[in-house]
């Protein structure tokens, strides 16, 4: 074809071989101009499903209009060389420069370098996706990077309309020709194909965001997700393994990249992401945060935050990540790291952010820096888990925030037998880099297990999972599988001690059809659970809650203190204690310990600002009780508690106007609000505290 003429367009140079056509440098010799011409292959001219492939193309391409994405000039049939019988070809911008194959390194493009082209990358096929465009073909060959930095998708020689009927297919995976491109049953690169297009079935733009989570992986890894000696074998791969986590081989890489490209590579359809778009918006956030904490780097000394750092070592554990493939096994890793955080709360020489806190991170793309500073601690601790089978792969990495590089990073494979060892390692790991000292008592707490069987592990996580909902219907399904547990696990205090608390919120929460019978059977729980020896402490809190809910205020003081004992970073044993504290009449020691228990879960603490703001208010602090109850307000609008302090605490300080809104509040979270059932609920030990908030109540026009 070199040096040959069609209509107006001389070939000089050959480009290259795409999915539906050769592509070659041709001269338009009417505009002056270079552009790259698409042949149809003289082989298949014939075949009327093919020109009409060719057809498709040129219109699917025609209609995108998008910086990324390369651009049709025209479409055209004319005699080669003005002789008979016409080619079919279509003419489209030229750009040259090289294709992403040809510029990934070995080991991985950097962070910066990775955005920059997978972003353009994704905004370009979401775009098609938007179009009713599915490309079918994407691989690095297919991606240009021009000499003007810009990335440019090429080749929609596959692209299939939304709006078609899909071709006929066969169940069987043929025998690909090299280089493992073939037009016919099955269409696309096998490396880069999706599950769906190895079975020859139907594809829709899920098919091409698996298709960009291998191309991404392998622009962050530096090698394919999926390998084999031949194309059956890669076939095999894509249909049956899992690629090994990014966080393997690279461990600079925020752990979010491995999350978005679990969420692409998934073998089911349904657990991927819609669209090429939805993939973009996460990768802007990624970039969003990395721009964030560079801004804030450069903007502030290093390492300051918004919070002083605490004197101890200070660490957040941040949810970790199920890079299993299948979004039923999330509440093992949730599990994990609420075990992890279990562990870890016991250590008095750590401070360790509450996961009230922490689990706000879960989904979010963010960086350590960013997590450090909007936390107020120096370290921050990533992970992800991964299981199949009797099989748990976990990795962790230990970032210093200030600095954003990783103290270490471990991947630790273990069969479910021996995950209690896993997380004894782990543990031990973070406290010899954090230089924690541990005090008599606490290693033995901190590592003592008692469920030994890995059927009752994987049923308590997921009676965890169903608890944390704190919806009625969970509580009593988390019960029924903790009671499961307890059978497996007959010495274990675990189970005890969460039917312990769902009997407690049935109660609290008006579930429960007998208030008094639901506490009983917390207590009982509970008081089972330390007689197991309760590592915890967990029993302990549940036990001064129902003894405080019945008066028993030198009972419910035993036991919030032994409460903070064993767990000095649980910030809701501290709350637990303010309370005690407030009722007990010594508000300015409940002013402290809710201080501790919102400095251990600084951006959301769920109800501890309403304990503050009660003491302030017994204190006589009026004006302080006002700001800590709007607090606990704008963050849960609900707390009734809240909005009672409020309204006393506006009368006290002379301000009976301003608590004719908040009046309307409290009859709309509680229509049927008495001062009488309201006094009947309060466990005050001196009655004359109790008859001065309720004075201020009766003004503020309750009644």
């Amino acid at each position: 074809m070199i040096g040959k003429t069609l209509a107006h367009y001389r070939i000089t140079a050959s480009l290259g071989k795409g999915g539906m056509g050769e592509v070659y440098l041709a001269e338009d010799t009417r505009l002056k101009r270079q552009v790259a011409l698409k042949l149809l292959p003289p082989e298949v001219m014939g075949d009327a499903a093919s020109r009409d492939r060719f057809q498709r193309e040129a219109e699917a391409v025609a209609a995108l209009d998008h910086p990324n994405i390369v651009a049709i000039h025209s479409i055209e049939a004319a005699p080669l060389d003005g002789g008979s019988g016409e080619l079919q070809f279509f003419t489209m911008q030229l750009v040259r420069g090289k294709t992403l194959d040809q510029l990934i390194p070995p080991t991985g493009l950097g962070l910066e370098a990775f955005l920059d082209l997978a972003i353009p990358l994704t905004d370009a096929v979401g775009a098609a996706h938007h179009c009713g465009i599915t490309h079918r073909d994407l691989k690095p060959s297919n991606i240009m990077v021009g000499e003007d930095d810009r990335l440019r998708v090429l080749d929609f020689g596959l692209a299939k309309l939304a709006e078609q009927e899909p071709q006929e297919v066969s169940e069987a995976a043929p025998t690909l020709e090299s280089p493992l491109t073939r037009t016919g049953t099955v269409l696309g690169t096998v490396p880069y194909m999706s599950p769906e297009q190895a079975k020859g079935l139907p594809v829709d733009p899920r098919s091409d965001v698996f298709s960009l989570g291998s191309i991404l992986y392998e622009m962050a890894a530096g090698s394919r997700p999926f390998a084999g000696d031949s194309a059956a074998d890669l076939m095999s791969a894509i249909l049956r393994d899992t690629p090994a986590p990014l966080c393997d081989r690279r461990t600079e890489l925020p752990v979010d990249i491995d999350r978005i490209l679990a969420r692409c590579l998934a073998k089911n359809r349904d657990d991927r992401y819609l669209t090429a778009k939805d993939l973009c918006q996460d990768l802007e956030g990624v970039r969003k945060e990395m721009n964030n904490s560079a801004r804030s780097g450069r903007s502030t000394p290093s390492g300051a935050s918004n919070l002083p750092l605490p004197e101890r070592p200070s660490l957040a554990v941040l949810p970790f990540v199920n890079l299993s493939g299948d979004p039923e096994q999330d509440y093992f890793a949730a599990g994990l790291w609420t075990d992890i955080n279990a562990d870890l709360v016991k250590i008095s020489g750590l401070f360790l952010i509450s996961q009230t806190s922490t689990g706000l991170y879960k989904d979010r793309s963010t960086t350590p820096r960013q997590v450090g500073s909007e936390l107020g601690v120096r370290y921050v601790l990533e992970g992800t888990v991964r299981k199949a089978g009797n099989q748990v792969r976990v990795t962790a990495r230990l970032v210093d925030a200030q600095t954003g590089e990783p103290l270490w990073a471990e991947r630790y494979d273990s069969k479910l037998d021996d995950l209690f060892e896993l997380q004894d390692e782990i543990n031990q790991n973070i406290v010899e880099a954090l230089d924690v000292k541990l005090i008599h008592g606490e290693s033995h707490r901190v590592l003592q297990r008692s469920m030994k069987d890995p059927k009752a592990r994987d049923t308590y996580y997921r009676a965890l999972a169903a608890f944390f909902t704190l919806r009625r219907e969970d509580l009593a399904a988390a019960r029924l599988l903790l009671d499961e547990v307890a059978g497996m696990e007959p010495e274990d205090p675990h189970a005890h001690i969460f039917s312990a608390f769902s009997h407690y919120f049935e109660a609290i929460l008006d579930y429960s059809d007998n208030r008094e019978a639901s506490l009983e059977l917390a207590l009982e729980s509970a008081d089972r659970a330390i007689a197991l020896d309760d590592p915890t402490g967990f029993a302990q809190m549940i036990r001064g809650m129902v003894l405080l809910l019945r008066k028993d205020h030198d009972g419910s003081m035993r036991a919030a203190d032994r409460a903070v004992l064993d767990r000095p970073n649980c910030p809701w044993a501290y709350a637990l204690k303010g309370a005690i504290y407030n009722y007990a009449g010594r508000p300015g020691e409940a002013i402290e310990l809710a201080k501790q228990a919102i400095r251990h879960t600084p951006l959301t603490p769920p109800v501890f600002p309403a304990v503050l703001a009660t003491a302030h208010y017994l204190a006589g602090q009026h004006a302080e009780a006002a700001d800590a109850a709007r607090s606990t307000i704008d963050i849960a609008p609900d707390t009734l508690e809240a909005h009672v302090v409020l309204a006393a605490a506006l009368v006290a300080s002379g301000d009976v106007g301003a608590a004719a809104p908040v009046l309307s509040q409290i009859r709309r979270l509680k229509s049927d609000f008495s001062l009488s059932k309201f006094a009947e609920s309060q466990p005050y030990k001196d009655p004359s505290v109790l008859t001065g908030l309720l004075d201020d109540l009766s003004a503020a026009g309750l009644s």
